[in-house]
Protein backbone atom coordinates (compact mmCIF):
# COMPACT_ATOMS: atom_id res chain seq x y z
CA UNK A 1 0.00 0.00 0.00
CA UNK A 2 1.41 3.41 -0.90
CA UNK A 3 1.89 6.13 1.70
CA UNK A 4 -0.66 8.34 -0.07
CA UNK A 5 -3.33 5.61 0.00
CA UNK A 6 -2.49 4.85 3.64
CA UNK A 7 -2.87 8.56 4.52
CA UNK A 8 -6.22 8.82 2.71
CA UNK A 9 -7.49 5.63 4.38
CA UNK A 10 -6.36 6.81 7.81
CA UNK A 11 -8.00 10.23 7.28
CA UNK A 12 -11.26 8.59 6.19
CA UNK A 13 -11.34 6.28 9.21
CA UNK A 14 -10.58 9.16 11.61
CA UNK A 15 -13.21 11.40 10.00
CA UNK A 16 -15.86 8.69 10.18
CA UNK A 17 -15.02 8.06 13.82
CA UNK A 18 -15.21 11.74 14.70
CA UNK A 19 -18.51 12.20 12.86
CA UNK A 20 -20.00 9.10 14.47
CA UNK A 21 -18.98 10.45 17.88
CA UNK A 22 -20.68 13.77 17.18
CA UNK A 23 -23.86 12.19 15.85
CA UNK A 24 -24.15 9.66 18.62
CA UNK A 25 -23.95 12.30 21.35
CA UNK A 26 -27.51 13.60 21.89
CA UNK A 27 -28.04 17.32 22.37
CA UNK A 28 -28.83 18.69 25.80
CA UNK A 29 -32.59 19.19 26.33
CA UNK A 30 -33.86 22.74 25.90
CA UNK A 31 -35.47 24.19 29.01
CA UNK A 32 -38.58 26.33 28.42
CA UNK A 33 -41.02 28.40 30.44
CA UNK A 34 -43.84 30.76 29.48
CA UNK A 35 -44.34 34.47 30.07
CA UNK A 36 -47.16 36.88 29.19
CA UNK A 37 -48.57 40.22 30.28
CA UNK A 38 -51.40 40.06 32.84
CA UNK A 39 -52.77 43.58 32.65
CA UNK A 40 -49.75 45.75 33.38
CA UNK A 41 -47.70 43.01 35.06
CA UNK A 42 -45.72 40.00 33.90
CA UNK A 43 -47.12 36.51 34.51
CA UNK A 44 -44.72 33.54 34.58
CA UNK A 45 -45.57 29.87 34.05
CA UNK A 46 -43.10 27.03 34.67
CA UNK A 47 -45.14 24.61 32.57
CA UNK A 48 -45.78 22.29 35.52
CA UNK A 49 -45.73 22.32 39.32
CA UNK A 50 -42.09 22.68 40.48
CA UNK A 51 -41.16 21.67 44.02
CA UNK A 52 -38.10 22.98 45.87
CA UNK A 53 -38.21 26.62 44.76
CA UNK A 54 -36.48 28.93 47.24
CA UNK A 55 -36.35 32.25 45.37
CA UNK A 56 -37.39 33.87 42.11
CA UNK A 57 -35.79 37.04 40.73
CA UNK A 58 -37.27 38.97 37.82
CA UNK A 59 -35.01 41.61 36.28
CA UNK A 60 -35.07 43.97 33.36
CA UNK A 61 -31.60 45.35 32.67
CA UNK A 62 -31.71 49.10 32.08
CA UNK A 63 -29.28 51.64 30.78
CA UNK A 64 -28.18 53.96 33.56
CA UNK A 65 -29.58 56.59 35.92
CA UNK A 66 -33.36 56.51 36.37
CA UNK A 67 -33.65 53.66 33.86
CA UNK A 68 -31.26 51.39 35.78
CA UNK A 69 -32.16 47.76 36.29
CA UNK A 70 -35.73 46.98 37.40
CA UNK A 71 -35.75 44.01 39.79
CA UNK A 72 -38.39 42.14 41.79
CA UNK A 73 -37.63 39.19 44.08
CA UNK A 74 -39.83 36.77 45.96
CA UNK A 75 -38.57 34.24 48.49
CA UNK A 76 -40.15 31.10 49.92
CA UNK A 77 -41.32 31.64 53.50
CA UNK A 78 -40.08 28.27 54.76
CA UNK A 79 -36.89 27.30 52.89
CA UNK A 80 -38.60 26.18 49.71
CA UNK A 81 -42.06 25.86 48.26
CA UNK A 82 -43.79 24.55 45.16
CA UNK A 83 -44.38 26.93 42.25
CA UNK A 84 -46.10 26.72 38.89
CA UNK A 85 -47.24 30.24 38.04
CA UNK A 86 -47.15 33.74 39.50
CA UNK A 87 -47.81 37.35 38.60
CA UNK A 88 -44.90 39.66 39.32
CA UNK A 89 -45.96 41.83 42.26
CA UNK A 90 -48.38 39.24 43.62
CA UNK A 91 -46.43 36.34 45.14
CA UNK A 92 -48.32 33.05 45.42
CA UNK A 93 -49.04 31.33 48.71
CA UNK A 94 -45.81 30.31 50.45
CA UNK A 95 -43.77 33.23 49.07
CA UNK A 96 -43.12 36.84 50.11
CA UNK A 97 -41.90 39.68 47.89
CA UNK A 98 -39.19 42.19 48.71
CA UNK A 99 -41.03 45.12 47.10
CA UNK A 100 -43.99 46.02 44.92
CA UNK A 101 -43.63 45.19 41.23
CA UNK A 102 -41.77 47.86 39.27
CA UNK A 103 -43.10 49.55 36.16
CA UNK A 104 -41.69 47.63 33.23
CA UNK A 105 -40.24 49.46 30.22
CA UNK A 106 -41.94 48.64 26.91
CA UNK A 107 -38.75 47.33 25.31
CA UNK A 108 -35.66 45.43 26.29
CA UNK A 109 -35.33 41.99 27.84
CA UNK A 110 -36.63 40.35 30.98
CA UNK A 111 -34.84 37.56 32.83
CA UNK A 112 -36.57 35.25 35.30
CA UNK A 113 -34.22 33.24 37.47
CA UNK A 114 -35.57 30.46 39.69
CA UNK A 115 -33.35 29.15 42.52
CA UNK A 116 -33.62 26.32 45.01
CA UNK A 117 -33.34 26.85 48.78
CA UNK A 118 -29.53 26.46 48.61
CA UNK A 119 -29.22 29.21 45.97
CA UNK A 120 -28.62 26.82 43.06
CA UNK A 121 -30.16 27.91 39.76
CA UNK A 122 -33.08 25.68 38.74
CA UNK A 123 -33.86 27.71 35.64
CA UNK A 124 -32.96 31.02 34.05
CA UNK A 125 -35.04 32.29 31.16
CA UNK A 126 -34.73 35.38 28.98
CA UNK A 127 -37.50 36.97 26.91
CA UNK A 128 -37.89 40.06 24.74
CA UNK A 129 -40.39 42.51 26.28
CA UNK A 130 -41.37 43.52 22.73
CA UNK A 131 -42.67 39.98 22.09
CA UNK A 132 -44.86 40.18 25.19
CA UNK A 133 -46.64 43.29 23.90
CA UNK A 134 -48.77 40.93 21.79
CA UNK A 135 -50.18 39.13 24.86
CA UNK A 136 -53.65 40.59 24.27
CA UNK A 137 -53.73 38.92 20.84
CA UNK A 138 -53.03 35.50 22.40
CA UNK A 139 -55.54 34.82 25.21
CA UNK A 140 -54.80 31.58 27.05
CA UNK A 141 -51.31 31.37 25.56
CA UNK A 142 -47.78 31.85 26.88
CA UNK A 143 -44.75 33.17 25.05
CA UNK A 144 -42.02 30.52 25.08
CA UNK A 145 -38.78 32.05 23.81
CA UNK A 146 -37.65 30.19 20.71
CA UNK A 147 -41.12 28.67 20.19
CA UNK A 148 -43.48 31.64 20.03
CA UNK A 149 -47.00 31.68 21.48
CA UNK A 150 -48.24 28.32 22.75
CA UNK A 151 -51.24 27.22 24.79
CA UNK A 152 -50.95 24.62 27.56
CA UNK A 153 -51.45 21.73 25.14
CA UNK A 154 -48.83 23.12 22.75
CA UNK A 155 -46.48 23.68 25.67
CA UNK A 156 -46.85 20.02 26.68
CA UNK A 157 -46.11 18.99 23.08
CA UNK A 158 -42.74 20.78 23.31
CA UNK A 159 -41.70 18.10 25.82
CA UNK A 160 -42.69 15.23 23.54
CA UNK A 161 -39.90 12.84 22.72
CA UNK A 162 -37.89 14.30 19.80
CA UNK A 163 -38.80 17.94 20.50
CA UNK A 164 -36.14 18.12 23.22
CA UNK A 165 -37.81 20.94 25.17
CA UNK A 166 -38.94 20.50 28.78
CA UNK A 167 -40.24 22.61 31.67
CA UNK A 168 -37.16 23.42 33.74
CA UNK A 169 -38.20 21.16 36.62
CA UNK A 170 -38.88 18.17 34.34
CA UNK A 171 -35.61 17.94 32.45
CA UNK A 172 -34.87 14.22 32.02
CA UNK A 173 -31.77 12.98 33.83
CA UNK A 174 -29.13 11.19 31.75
Amino acid sequence: MSLTRLGVTTAAVLSAGLLAGCWSSPAEPMVVAGLRMAGEQLEYWAGTQCPGVGQVTVEVPGKSGADAEHTWTMTAQEGSSSLETFVVGDPPSGFVADAPAPDWPPEGTVRVQVRDDDGGVLGSHLWSLGSLAESGDHPGEWYAEGHGWVDEEGFAELADEGAGSHPFCEVPQR
